[in-house]
């Protein structure tokens, strides 16, 4: 026997992701699908992802894309004796550990946000090691358990319409039920999930003495049948807006979370110019430092009605032309003020050379000296210090009395 095992942990200021994160995660490889695997780096915006999940578009489901991705971030998964890779002929179980998420930006604005994928997730996706998913069926599903159950069994029916686990196996390390719960309380536990799954057409229909076997006292199986193909709810479509159609202005409208039809007739009835300005103050409003508490709870909603009623302009709002003429005359302002620096340090530094040199020449001067000359000439500086003999026992002072007064002598020859 060989123990084989995985680890997945996250980061400790974040935490492990939950049920809500799970459906983050996987609206983002519906995205990268969507673009064809393309690129490692997915770029889309946050009420693009929000309506990919069927959230209400509010400042919790906002919060709660960034606070999802900054989990994902920070999760690692470990394979102990458990990683192979299938597309390699002499695979061998191997130990293994990678992440899922290189880096992540947030940026309001259409396409403004991106996630990069590490590079041993993205090539799971070109290999398709990774299976596709009916995602409009998922977003159907209302509970945790039923989607995990559903991501489980979907990728294990991809070879039979019939499957048997270990109730408790199946329970504890597959769907992730406590493994506090006991098993006398797990058929009630995962009877929700069960029904939900029935009810979207996924699962075959079954009493309770065909989905649960014994095997022996404390021990059952549970058995499911997927339900016939022509049995299947139609899917939902997996992005509701495919923008690519759709004018600019309209796609800043929805990429700020106005519903699309309403975009189209803001736009219509509302001139460039007006749209334009509430959008400046609207992102104006969502970007303020410690103000927070002060963002509209519905974004697109609050965004729409300010074009339509004319909200007064924000306290503190500067439109584009102002901030950058702003901006313009505080860097001329920089820039005179770094040129004066410049030319006064240049200055000082002249200054300072000419004085280096004088000095260095006053001193070669009363190096050639004779002593007796050197000392009558030294005795002579001391004499007409005006700054007395306090001045004269300072070392460093009497060698500037001397300097000064040979600089005097020598006069313009230096």
């Amino acid at each position: 026997m060989v123990a084989r095992k995985v680890t997945v942990s996250g980061s400790a200021a974040y935490g492990l992701p939950t049920a809500l994160d799970e459906d983050v995660l996987l609206a983002l490889i519906q995205l990268t699908k969507h673009q064809a695997f393309s690129a490692k780096r997915v770029y889309f915006s946050r009420s693009q992802l929000i309506r990919m999940l069927g959230w209400e578009e509010n400042g919790q489901s906002y919060a709660r894309i960034l606070s999802a991705l900054n989990k994902w971030l920070g999760v690692n998964v470990m394979w102990n004796k458990a990683w192979r890779d299938y597309t390699r002929e002499d695979a061998v179980w191997e130990d293994n550990g990678i992440v899922l998420i290189q880096d992540f930006q947030v940026k309001r604005g259409a396409n403004a946000c991106h996630i990069t994928w590490a590079d041993q997730m993205f090539e799971s996706f070109l290999s398709g090691s990774v299976k596709a998913l009916d995602f409009g069926l998922y977003r159907r599903l209302g509970t945790a358990t039923a989607k995990r159950m559903y991501r489980f069994l979907d990728k294990r029916f991809y070879t039979r319409s019939a499957l048997v686990f270990d109730l408790a196996t199946f329970a504890h390390e597959k769907i992730g039920i406590k493994r506090t719960c006991a098993v006398y309380n797990l058929k009630g536990m995962l009877k929700p999930a069960i029904k939900e799954l029935v009810a979207v057409g996924f699962l075959k229909d079954a009493s309770d003495k065909e989905r649960y076997r014994k095997r022996e006292p404390g021990k059952w199986d549970v058995c499911f049948e997927l339900a016939v193909a022509d049995n299947r709810k139609d899917p939902i479509p997996l992005v509701e807006e495919e923008t690519g159609n759709i004018p600019s202005l309209e796609r800043e409208l929805i990429s700020r979370g106005v519903t699309k039809s309403r975009a189209r007739r803001l736009v219509g009835k509302c001139s460039e110019e007006l749209v334009k300005a509430k959008i400046e103050e609207f992102d104006f409003l969502m970007s303020r430092k410690g103000k927070e508490a002060e963002r509209p709870q519905n974004p697109g909603g609050w965004l729409a009605q300010s074009i339509q009623e004319g909200y007064e302009t924000p306290t503190g709002y500067e439109s584009a032309e102002q901030r950058q003429r702003r901006e313009k005359a505080i860097a001329a302002k920089a820039e005179k003020a770094a040129a004066k620096a410049r030319k006064e340090q240049q200055t000082a530094s002249f200054s300072q050379q000419g004085a280096n040199a004088i000095a260095a020449r006053v001193q070669v001067f009363l190096d050639r000296l004779p002593t007796a000359a050197r000392e009558a000439i030294e005795a002579e500086a001391l004499a007409a210090s005006p700054l007395g003999s306090g001045a004269i026992q300072r070392p460093y002072m009497r060698e500037a009395i001397i300097r000064n007064h040979v600089e005097t002598l020598l006069g313009a020859s230096l």
